[in-house]
Formats: structure tokens, C-alpha cells, sequence
């Protein structure tokens, strides 16, 4: 009992580079956690120590501030002052704690101002004497200094890979690295490379969303099998489909380099790809769509997703795509599809309801016109963003240029010069291509905000007989119009409801809604 008394209370501070967590290896490094474990035990039973604490991390001790646990265990210190309890630190080797200035000096100032007596490793204890610390400081220089050639030899090996047309350091779907380590190069992935060519030809009509996308990528075995192969995201989906790596073309450190393996698909298709991308990120624009109520409109009250739009005998019906619960597990809780009809009908009888006074009248046109200075500034942005992008390419232009003139001023060129030569005129060309599809966006997005005033006026000037104009609508002037006056279109299996935008409530005389009962169709 008094041995224990008399231990000295320290902490213990564990730490394993996220490098080999990230690649998938992390128990391969020989300071892994669990070494880390045995080593500090054996170092507070040798020195009568008593480990009070254990912090970890799983980060890099290459950038200084970034760990979220050392900072802890750094901040109790400085909290404690010189009269605290913890009066040392136990780690495996000193370069656990940093291999930075920034993280290694609060440690060597924790010495200097007493916060603790000592610093913990395998071969030596580190005390506060002034020796001491400029030893540790010494052993922290050279941890960082190992750090820094570690990253240079690191950094211009990927960029000898670059300049050789290999994307150094990076993996995408549809590629995969074979050879020898240090000479690996990519080739085409035959399980998952026919499969990406699919998703980008699928795409290419413009038919569908990146959400339909998405679920489609995952119906044909594109999964994420490194989390549980649960299907890739959106947002995923759309990065692949925005990579000029699958037509051969890769930046690294800022420039664009002509890669050498296997193209994956050609330039036309990639091109139709990025044109229908850029369609459907503008804000507000005419897109083809059949279905009026999908994507994003009109949610499965069971579970609050958004319901998908599909023909059945040439009729459009909604359903819950099931992917929440409770529909995803329980069918008998599954809700009926849903007609578009039977939509229509409902949002039309509503739509008959709105009475407008005069005051009212001027009230609602300040409001509608605050909407649509929205949408215009919205497309201003959009039209910056792509003139900034505009200008990245003619300067990329320009400097490929510039380098082809100095090639051809040598005259004759050796086969290594021919091949840089190609590749850079290759670079051109997609330089020019991108241009003139971001051209092609800008000139739309101009012709949309000049129709914006218009449709303003229309809009005003129709609204007192919307329920006609609704009826005698497309589904894409149908979906503005639910788009501007409702919010929460929700189905409950036997009523279409929503909630009227609160700009517009004071147009409704009642002040509940209204629901209409679904009558059966024969075809459900």
C-alpha cells in the first residue's frame, strides 16, 4: 500500500501516424498502439510510475496543433501549474510526442516552468535540467528534420511520377496499380472500369439525376466496399463524372499533365457529360424533366423521403423509393403510389381558393419581385464562378503554348521531346473544349436571367387565375408554380397535403388546410 502512495503520477501519451491508417495498413508500422501499450507499462513499472491517464492519436506529429488529444493532455498540464499532481510524461520515444517545433517547444516550456519534472521514454528519462532539455530539444530537431526529407523524397518522387504521366498518390474507381513497389503504374480496373464507361454513357442522355444515378451505379455492383458496400453518394458520383483522369489528363501541385495509361472513355463522351452537369447546376433553368413532382418535391409522409416518378401504362405514378425507415423493412407499412392526376386535381382546387385585394395585390408583387432579384444574383454568381473558371483555362492555354514554341524552335526533337510535344497539344485541345462548354453555360445562364423580368410579369399578371394556368401548364411550368406557392408537399396513402409558403398564407381565406380523398385507380 505505501509502495502505491509513493508512485509518481504521471500521464501517457500513445501516438500512431495516420499515413498507414489511411492506406489501410495500420498495425504494419512498428510503433503501432498495442507496441506502444506494452512499452509504456514496462517503462512505469521500471521507474515506480503511475499512470494516471492514457491519451491517444491517430494523426501525423508532423503539423503542429492538429491532435486533438495531445492538445487535451497539453492543456490539463498548463492548467495544473507547478503544483500539480502529474509530474511527468511517459511515451515510447520522444518523436511520439512531435516532430514540430510548435508542439515539441510546449513540452520543453512544461520542463523549463515546472508543469512537469520529467519526460518518459524506453532508453532515457528526459528531467528539467537545462541539459535534459536541450537534449530533448535536440532530439525533437532531428525527428523534424527526418520529417522534412522524409516529405521531400516523398514529394519529388510523385512529382518524377507526374512528369512521367502517372497520377502520383491518388485512387479513383475504374483504376487500379500493379508492378513492383515504387514502379507501380495504373491500368484499367476490369471489374470496376466497364462499370464507370455504363454510369457515363447512362448519364450522357440526360434523362436522369445524379441522385438516379447514383442508385443506378449501385444496382450494377459500384459499391463502397470499404464501408460495408453501402452505396457511393451524390456528391461522389459526381466528382468521378468531373474527372478528366478517366481521358487521360491530371493535375498535380497546380499543373495539368498529359497522363500515359490506358484512356477510359473518349473525349466526345466525356464532354456530353460535363455539358449535361452544367445544365443541371444552374439554379433556375429549363430542363427537361417528365415527371413534375420529381426529384425533391413530394415526400412519403412514413418515412420523408422524396418519392420518384415512373410510367406505368402511360400513366405517371409517384412511389417512396423504401430506402428509410419504417418503409425500408416493413412492405405492409408501404404507402400506395401516388397518380399525378390525382395531384393535379388537388393542387388545382386549392389554387381556385386565392383571393387578392388590392393591398394584398401590392403586397404579394413586392415580395414576388424580392424573389426573383434572388434569382437574378443567384445567376451572377453562377456567371462569375464560370468566368473565373474561363480565365484558369485560357491562362493554362497560354502556357501550353508558350511551351510548344519552345519545342519547335529546337527543330529536330528527340522521341521523349515528340511525346511532351503531343501531350501538350493535347492539353490545348481540352483547353478549348472546356472553354467553349463553359461559353455555351455562360451564353444560357445570360438568356435566363434576361427572361427573368418577363416571367416575373407573367407570373404577377397570371396568378389570379393560377388554377388555369396550372392546368393548361407543361410539368415544368407546373412544378414552378408548387415550387413558389408550397412548402412540405407531403403523401399520407390518402391525401395530397402542404403547407402554403408563408408569403402566401395571407392569400388562403381558410385557415386550415384542405385534403381531398384519394379515389382507388383499377391500375394500383
Amino acid at each position: 500500500m505505501e509502495q502505491n502512495i509513493s508512485k509518481i503520477k504521471v500521464f501517457a501519451y500513445l501516438r500512431k501516424s495516420s499515413k498507414q491508417e489511411k492506406e489501410g495498413t495500420p498495425e504494419k508500422q512498428p510503433n503501432s498502439l498495442n507496441y506502444q501499450r506494452r512499452v509504456i507499462k514496462e517503462i512505469a513499472e521500471r521507474n515506480n510510475l503511475k499512470i494516471v491517464r492514457i491519451f491517444e492519436d491517430k494523426e501525423t506529429g508532423y503539423k503542429a496543433y492538429v491532435r486533438e488529444n495531445f492538445n487535451a493532455m497539453c492543456g490539463l498540464l498548463g492548467d495544473q501549474g507547478s503544483d500539480g499532481e502529474i509530474k511527468g510524461i511517459i511515451c515510447s520515444e520522444h518523436n511520439r510526442l512531435a516532430r514540430n517545433f510548435g508542439d515539441g517547444g510546449r513540452i520543453l516550456w512544461y520542463l523549463q516552468n515546472g508543469e512537469i519534472e520529467a519526460v518518459y521514454t524506453h532508453d532515457k528519462i528526459f528531467t528539467n535540467s537545462s541539459s535534459d532539455q536541450m537534449m530533448l530539444a535536440i532530439n525533437f530537431a532531428m525527428a523534424k528534420n527526418s520529417s522534412d526529407e522524409t516529405s521531400y523524397r516523398m514529394r519529388q518522387t510523385w512529382r518524377s511520377k507526374a512528369i512521367a504521366g502517372m497520377p502520383p498518390n491518388q485512387r479513383i474507381i475504374g483504376y487500379k496499380y500493379v508492378g513492383d513497389k515504387g514502379k507501380k503504374v495504373w491500368v484499367k480496373d476490369p471489374k470496376t472500369a466497364p462499370l464507370i464507361v455504363k454510369v457515363f454513357e447512362t448519364y450522357s442522355t440526360g434523362e436522369y439525376s445524379l441522385e438516379e444515378i447514383a442508385r443506378y451505379a449501385a444496382s450494377i455492383g459500384l459499391v463502397n466496399k470499404s464501408n460495408g458496400n453501402k452505396p457511393y453518394g451524390e456528391n461522389t458520383v459526381r466528382e468521378w463524372l468531373s474527372k478528366k483522369e478517366y481521358i487521360c489528363i491530371f493535375e498535380y501541385e497546380g499543373e495539368r499533365h498529359k497522363g500515359k495509361y490506358p484512356r477510359m472513355i473518349s473525349d466526345d463522351l466525356f464532354y456530353r457529360v460535363q455539358d449535361v452537369l452544367l445544365k443541371r447546376s444552374h439554379r433556375r433553368g429549363k430542363t427537361k424533366n417528365s415527371y413534375a413532382y420529381s426529384p425533391k418535391l413530394i415526400k412519403c409522409s412514413n418515412c420523408g423521403e422524396y418519392m420518384t416518378g415512373d410510367i406505368q401504362k402511360g400513366i405517371v405514378y409517384y412511389k417512396c423509393p423504401h430506402r428509410k425507415e419504417p418503409c425500408k423493412s416493413n412492405p405492409k407499412e408501404r404507402l400506395p403510389h401516388l397518380k399525378e392526376t390525382f395531384i393535379d386535381e388537388s393542387i388545382m382546387k386549392k389554387l381556385k381558393q386565392i383571393e387578392i385585394s388590392e393591398e394584398k395585390w401590392k403586397e404579394l408583387s413586392g415580395l414576388v419581385k424580392a424573389n426573383y432579384q434572388y434569382a437574378v444574383a443567384q445567376h451572377e454568381e453562377d456567371l462569375r464562378e464560370m468566368r473565373t473558371k474561363v480565365g484558369y483555362e485560357v491562362g493554362y492555354k497560354k502556357q501550353y503554348s508558350k511551351a510548344i514554341s519552345e519545342l519547335r524552335v529546337k527543330g529536330t526533337l528527340t522521341k521523349e521531346e515528340e511525346d511532351e510535344l503531343t501531350g501538350y497539344q493535347d492539353l490545348i485541345s481540352d483547353c478549348n473544349k472546356t472553354i467553349e462548354l463553359y461559353q455555351k453555360a455562360i451564353d444560357k445562364a445570360k438568356e435566363v436571367m434576361n427572361e427573368i423580368p418577363f416571367e416575373m410579369e407573367g407570373f404577377l399578371e397570371s396568378l389570379k387565375i393560377a388554377s388555369t394556368r396550372f392546368n393548361q401548364g407543361t410539368p415544368a411550368n407546373r412544378r414552378v408554380i408548387v415550387e413558389t406557392l408550397c412548402a412540405n408537399l407531403r403523401w399520407d396513402g390518402k391525401n395530397v397535403v402542404w403547407d402554403w409558403k408563408n408569403k402566401y398564407r395571407n392569400l388562403i381565406n381558410q385557415e386550415n388546410d384542405i385534403d381531398w380523398l384519394r379515389e382507388q385507380d383499377s391500375n394500383l
